[in-house]
């Protein structure tokens, strides 16, 4: 091995450890949050009133100050109900967390790692590809610019089968794990330099 290849390889390591890295800590932030989702609707269940009636016109805030404090901000407010809606499983709070944490992951790929994993590989620009992050780019254009409904190539999808063009694109925790599982499996791909595994179509976002 000439000095050349082992400088490329131990650049393309170095690259897909950075986004291995950097993807874990975007999914670490998701577990998160999503864990103090959790916690916020078992705090709010225990506000809410044992009189079904009454708690549903009870409200919950945000706010700057003691709430006791004349002087105190208000900055949000929501009726009770909705707002451990909104947080539960299934809630909007959960879909948007998961949405955004495949357009974060997908973005970190695009803008950051993809090129200098193909300098690194001895590839021209855009010609990695790979299923997994062709997958993700469809659903990220879904959220970003079809405001959550899937776009009209979501039937292309490989290995995320999960919606059909003009569904809302719901990401849960099954499926956000299910895409890291993916995500690791394709970087212990990209790290064997075998590019017979990684033929696949990979347009740009």
């Amino acid at each position: 091995m000439n000095d050349d290849n082992a400088d490329r390889i131990a650049e393309r390591l170095s690259t897909l450890e950075e986004f291995s890295v950097a993807v874990e800590e975007i999914y670490g932030s998701y577990l998160d949050q999503r864990a103090g989702l959790d916690y916020l609707v078992k705090r709010l269940k225990r506000y809410r009133s044992a009189d079904d009636d009454a708690g549903s016109r009870q409200t919950f805030s945000y706010g700057k100050g003691n709430p006791n404090d004349p002087a105190a901000v208000q900055v949000h407010q929501s009726e009770l109900d909705e707002a451990i809606k909104r947080a539960s499983p299934g809630g909007k709070n959960r879909l948007m967390l998961g949405n955004m944490t495949v357009v974060l992951i997908y973005t970190l790929w695009e803008k950051e790692s993809r090129r200098a994993i193909e300098i690194s590989m001895g590839l021209d620009k855009d010609q990695l590809k790979h299923p997994v992050m062709g997958d993700l780019r469809r659903l990220r254009r879904s959220v970003v610019h079809r405001r959550g409904l899937a776009a009209d190539d979501i039937g292309k999808c490989e290995v995320f089968k999960w919606f059909a063009a003009g569904e809302e694109v719901r990401l849960d925790s099954d499926k956000i794990n299910t895409i890291i599982l993916a995500i690791r499996e394709m970087v212990g791909e990209l790290k064997s330099n075998d590019r017979k595994r990684c033929p696949h179509d990979l347009a740009r976002g």
